[in-house]
């Protein structure tokens, strides 16, 4: 048995004790006491009917455990027998009382057990952070015995506030511990991937170095061979085409039926002409005869319309003459154009071959052997390249021509040529220069 003396409880914190002890006893049971007036805790009384702070309307309180091994009781007051829970209560406004005593439970016959040590110690220490604990002298005064209760009381919560210093100073310490052992971790782990990524990014600038140079070298190629290998290989379309349309008619397939129809329509023109010629002078043969048969001189409409008729067929032949002659210049002017596009093709090709090799002979000679050729060499090379001097005088004659046959007047003197126009030949030389 153990009584602990403690400062003068207020009613909540005798409930607090009593629900701990019923919490660490199951299936224990408690009672409650108001002014000799015992009731059971919680089933009868609750919390709820002690809401009023600071109340001291409990008198007496105990839990007793199912089996009878341990009995917590609590009274107001002090016993007057020190050894004695049970003597008369000594009323006291600071103290109050709580037993603890732990009994031997007779299991079965002739054998005793004791109470668990462990689960002594654990009420103990429970009834002790529960309550107070004071021990006051009986036989000092009032004031006196309130003072060391205070004074025992500020000593407890001293000692309570370092413990509570120094657990919280433990805890700081394990925090400050943790932190810098992560701390330590984040920053392991941060250098690590540090030195990942500068292997990795070194990894990546080497391959990017290495691309950098196969693409310059691949450039250069390109470079070298830009001058000659494209040029070349346009050259060679070109001429492919060239070829192809000198292998296959050059005139397009609307062109050659524009001038079959225009070459029917003159023949269709020359033969009508002819036919109305014929037909004319038959008609002028028979009635020549006619006349020339006639006993009596004819008459002077006779002889016009004899003569009319022979006028018709000249007429007629001078016609199909004429749509001959144009069919014959037709003809001659068509193949005359055909053999000129022909001709111009070949030259083209040829001069393109020309040009392409001179400008890589010279392109050539200024890049690898580093010389420069004479203007005079390349003026020879490139002369008459995609021309003729006889365009050119062509060009000049037709000029010359187009102004003489628009003028209506010239003079070439010692002053030079003079040529005058008049509104008409202003007109058609205009014409023919847009």
């Amino acid at each position: 048995m153990q009584i602990f003396t403690t400062v003068r409880l207020t009613d909540k914190k005798v409930l607090d004790l009593m629900d701990a002890l019923l919490a660490a006893l199951p299936a224990s049971k408690c009672r409650i006491a108001i002014a000799g007036v015992r009731s059971a805790y919680p089933d009868e009384t609750s919390r709820d009917d002690f809401r009023a702070k600071g109340s001291h309307v409990l008198s007496e309180a105990s839990v007793h455990s199912e089996d009878g091994a341990f009995v917590i009781e609590f009274r107001r007051g002090l016993a007057k027998d020190e050894s004695n829970f049970g003597s008369p209560r000594v009323p006291s406004p600071h103290f109050d009382q709580v037993q603890f005593q732990a009994n031997t439970v007779r299991r079965r016959p002739n054998e005793n057990v004791a109470p668990d040590r462990a689960t002594v110690h654990k009420l103990v220490d429970l009834i002790e952070s529960k309550i107070l604990l004071a021990e006051p002298s009986l036989t000092s005064e009032p004031a006196d015995s309130a003072a060391g209760a205070l004074a025992q009381t500020f000593a407890k919560l001293n000692d309570r506030f370092s413990d509570l210093n120094a657990e919280a100073e433990a805890r700081r310490s394990e925090v400050d511990r943790e932190y810098k052992e992560r701390q330590q971790e984040f920053e392991a782990h941060m250098r690590a991937r540090e030195t990942e990524l500068e292997t990795r990014q070194a990894e990546l600038e080497a391959l990017h170095a290495a691309r950098m140079e196969e693409l310059e070298a691949l450039k250069k190629t390109l470079d070298d061979r830009d001058h000659m290998h494209a040029r070349r290989s346009l050259r060679e379309a070109i001429t492919s085409d060239i070829q192809d349309k000198l292998a296959r008619a050059l005139i397009p397939r609307t062109s050659l039926v524009y001038r079959l129809a225009v070459l029917i329509a003159v023949l269709s023109g020359a033969a009508i002409s002819a036919a109305f010629a014929l037909l004319s002078y038959g008609d002028f043969s028979a009635t020549w005869a006619q006349q020339a048969a006639m006993e009596t001189e004819p008459t002077w409409s006779q002889v016009v319309t004899t003569w009319m008729l022979f006028g018709k067929g000249s007429i007629g032949s001078l016609a199909a003459l004429g749509f001959l002659v144009y069919a014959i210049n037709w003809l001659r002017k068509s193949y005359n154009d055909d053999l000129r596009a022909h001709r111009d093709l070949e030259r083209y090709a040829i001069d393109l071959n020309r040009a392409s090799w001179a400008i890589e002979t010279i392109l050539e000679a200024n890049s690898k052997e580093g010389v420069q050729i004479p203007e005079i060499m390349i003026e020879g090379v490139s002369r008459n390249l995609f021309g003729t001097q006889e365009q050119k005088a062509d060009a000049k004659s037709d000029a010359i021509a187009e102004l003489l046959r628009a003028s209506a007047r010239a003079k070439i003197g010692p002053g030079g040529a003079e040529f005058e126009l008049g509104r008409r030949g202003t007109k058609k030389l205009a014409d023919e220069m847009e």
